[in-house]
């Protein structure tokens, strides 16, 4: 959680030095921002950010404070209590045995992996479940690093890009001519360019967009473009 110090209030507004809309620029990357108008309100807009921070989904939280904020009392009375640890809660036995029996003997289960098993640290022990029951594994969206990107039951991230539907834009862009080619740029490395060989190209090739082998060793022979001889780049 990041508290950080904002203008003078009577400058707010007057493109003062360093002024900056913290909430409306830097917040939107944050899980939660917010911003003191008066000293009586940051306990409360204190107690919220820690609430984010300290619950839900792991983020950057954002509180900011006019400089002249700091400098008054904030009035009699108030006060942040402080925050308590964390109760770790422990799962019920028959309904974890339950989940197993569901898992062993569904025709195709698949299970759906999110930031508990990172904050858990489970990542190991979800390998070795999915090893045990032979059982592929789908990371939720943002926690590719949940499973092993590498090993054979990672069927990749859920979210908007699956593979036919990735499959699908190149498709509607190269049968309009909206494009002379594609740049690949990876959301992350390892493991974002092996997804799209082992998924999308797949796709691609099985609708006959995409070769199946190289038309030659070099670069030129696969754009289609003559082998450069000697002496051509001299002037004639």
């Amino acid at each position: 959680m990041a508290v950080v110090g904002g203008v003078r209030r009577s400058l707010r507004g007057r493109e003062a030095f360093q002024e900056a809309d913290i909430e409306g620029s830097v917040g939107r990357l944050a899980k939660w921002a917010g911003d003191v108008t008066e000293p009586p309100a940051f306990p409360d807009a204190l107690r919220e950010a820690l609430k984010h921070a300290l619950s839900g989904r792991p983020g950057p939280v954002v509180l900011t404070v006019p400089e002249d904020v700091f400098d008054e009392p904030p009035g009699e009375g108030l006060s942040v209590t402080p925050q308590r640890g964390i109760r770790t809660l422990q799962p019920d036995v028959s309904s974890v045995r339950g989940i197993l029996h569901l898992l062993a003997g569904g025709r195709s289960p698949v299970i759906l992996a999110g930031a508990g098993v990172l904050r858990s640290n489970a990542s190991s022990d979800l390998v070795r479940l999915a090893e045990t029951l032979s059982i592929p594994v789908i990371a939720a969206w943002r926690r590719p690093d949940v499973f092993p990107n590498d090993h054979a039951y990672y069927l990749g991230m859920t979210g908007l890009g699956a593979p036919p539907t990735v499959a699908d834009r190149l498709e509607e862009w190269f049968a309009t001519e909206a494009c002379d080619g594609f740049v690949l740029a990876a959301t992350h490395v390892p493991g974002a360019y092996e997804d799209f060989v082992h998924l999308v190209v797949p796709e691609l090739q099985r609708r006959g967009l995409f070769r199946r082998e190289y038309a030659g060793p070099t670069l030129r022979e696969n754009l289609g473009l003559p082998r450069a001889r000697r002496g051509d780049w001299l002037p004639g």
